[in-house]
């Protein structure tokens, strides 16, 4: 479907229609860590860091309007953007070229790649990628996922202004499982976890860590405001009614931050200094916030 204005002409994409056929392969442009499939149509989509573009990498290696994918007469076209730091297609810069199926297009630190694909097989590999990614219980990305992804962000990156790391543990957890019954456990967790997703900024990274233990990264986040965010999300623990079954089953958390300045330490690094600091809130009563800043 098109409209046309003054000599120009509009393509109006209706992915309804488009999708109807399940069996039409349809040329998607893949970004391989972490993987996202994104369909390209004669409508050209704009890549870069900025929220005007319609394909969003946060990598401060590529522009914030980077360069364009889209189909001609003549294939996909990847047409740069002028953009600070190029566009490559297998290793060598490139301003406006076809990009085939053989072809590797890198983005700052971002490796991409032109695939051919029905729309049921990019929707089993979504839906695949999110059961790896995720965990079963609570809905939110489970340790694998944050790990991968941390990784990635300290590879793309390699320098914040300021970040941190908390820790977050619900205290007495085996008293709810004991008392309770581990179906009340279970509900707990969940409950839990939809607070510490709300309390997020879509920047942060989220995920259960493992039992009652997760798990925030806060990106370009100095060490005072990572505790006012600890402090809200500990204050709303201690406040919430969390109920299973009629029963109101009181709850609260330990957190431990570390904080890191312009180096991107590992997350092992990381996430020592951040456990001995939940060590300490849990050795002085709990339900409270221990700051590691890194030295």
């Amino acid at each position: 479907m098109s409209k046309h204005h003054q000599g120009t002409t509009t393509i109006i994409v209706d992915e309804k229609k488009i999708f109807q056929n399940t069996e039409t392969v349809f040329p998607y442009l893949v970004i391989l860590a972490p993987k996202q499939y994104h369909l390209i149509t004669e409508m050209p989509k704009t890549i870069g860091r900025s929220d005007q573009a319609n394909i969003i990498l946060d990598d401060t290696q590529i522009s914030r309007l980077h360069c364009q994918i889209y189909i001609s007469q003549q294939g996909i076209i990847i047409h740069d953007l002028n953009s600070t730091n190029g566009t490559y297609l297998n290793t060598q810069p490139i301003k406006k070229t076809i990009l085939t199926a053989d072809a590797r297009l890198q983005l700052g630190s971002y490796e991409c790649k032109l695939e051919y694909k029905t729309y049921t097989e990019v929707k089993r590999d979504r839906e695949l990628l999110a059961t790896v990614n995720l965990d079963a219980l609570t809905g939110i990305a489970n340790r694998q996922w944050f790990d991968n992804t941390y990784q990635q962000e300290k590879n793309r990156r390699q320098h914040y202004s300021n970040s941190s790391l908390l820790v977050l543990d619900i205290d007495h957890f085996k008293h709810v499982n004991d008392n309770y019954g581990h179906l009340a456990g279970d509900a707990i967790l969940q409950q839990f976890a939809n607070i510490l997703a709300e309390e997020k900024r879509s920047s942060d990274l989220l995920a259960r860590y493992g039992g009652e233990e997760f798990i925030m990264f806060l990106p370009n986040t100095i060490p005072l405001s990572a505790k006012i965010l600890a402090e809200r999300i500990r204050y709303r623990i201690e406040c919430t009614e969390f109920i299973y079954k009629d029963t109101i089953i009181p709850l609260t958390t330990s957190i431990g931050i570390s904080t890191q300045e312009q180096t991107f330490h590992s997350l092992n690094t990381l996430f020592e200094k951040a456990d001995k600091a939940l060590y300490q809130a849990k050795a002085s009563g709990r339900n409270r916030v221990i700051i590691n800043t890194y030295n």
